[in-house]
């Protein structure tokens, strides 16, 4: 046997010891903050490679923008008009 077997397998224990301590504290947080384990898990892994969106703005015509869309709150209702502080904002826009 090797002088240094000895060391070799403190070392070996204490590194699995560090990790399972490592692993039991992160429960821990988690458990404490309320974090859940599939966001760590999906933080862990690489982000996904780069790629072009399917529907790019070349693949379609441009069309103009004709407001916000059906039942919005900031929808402009054509038979209300504006109040005196609306009147205000729109002449410091124009």
């Amino acid at each position: 046997m090797d002088a240094t077997e000895p060391l070799r397998r403190c070392g070996r224990l204490a590194v699995a010891v560090l990790r399972w301590a490592w692993r039991g504290f992160g429960m821990y947080g988690m458990a404490v903050t309320g974090v859940q384990p599939s966001s760590v898990d999906r933080a862990r892994r690489p982000p996904a490679p780069e790629r072009p969106p399917a529907d790019t703005p070349t693949d379609r015509p441009q069309q103009p923008l004709a407001g916000p869309p059906p039942g919005h709150p900031e929808r402009l209702l054509p038979g209300v008009p504006l109040d005196p502080i609306e009147i205000g904002l729109w002449r410091q826009l124009h």
